[in-house]
């Protein structure tokens, strides 16, 4: 009798360490998905910098730079990242008129719900690209 409590006291504290673990997988998920979570925040995180980069020069009266390069060479610091940090392919970068850019990256994970991430880095799985409008100042 004492073998058989035993034996099912192991079977239910075996089960309830799965469950446990299953339970923590589904809500915080995966390591591959914290992992591809973590790698689109570090996207974001670069190209809020190119971002912010490209319209501060605009704003001084510089036209938008042709490429990412050339905003490198023309950043006063040099840990601007213009590439996934995954990758290695460059992000993208589109000028789309005189006032106007967009940077692109390819994502892992989706921000599109509303309860997750800045409303305007928000993102879909896969290719895409965030617009902006920067208006230059007179000299």
């Amino acid at each position: 009798m004492r073998r058989m409590s035993s034996v099912i006291f192991v079977a239910c504290a075996s089960a309830l360490v799965i469950a446990a673990i299953g339970i923590a997988l589904f809500v915080i998920g995966s390591p591959e998905q914290i992992r591809a979570s973590r790698m689109d925040q570090r996207r974001v995180q670069d190209l809020t910098s190119l971002s912010a980069t490209i319209s501060n020069r605009h704003q001084t009266g510089d036209p938008l730079p042709a490429t990412l390069q050339d905003v490198i060479k023309e950043a006063r610091w040099s840990s601007l990242a213009i590439e996934d940090p995954e990758t290695r392919a460059p992000y993208g970068y589109n000028v789309k008129g005189p006032d106007e850019f967009e940077v692109c990256a390819v994502f892992a994970t989706s921000t599109e719900d509303p309860q997750l991430g800045s409303p305007s880095w928000r993102h879909p799985t896969g290719l895409h690209c965030f617009d902006f409008t920067v208006k230059s100042r007179p000299h």
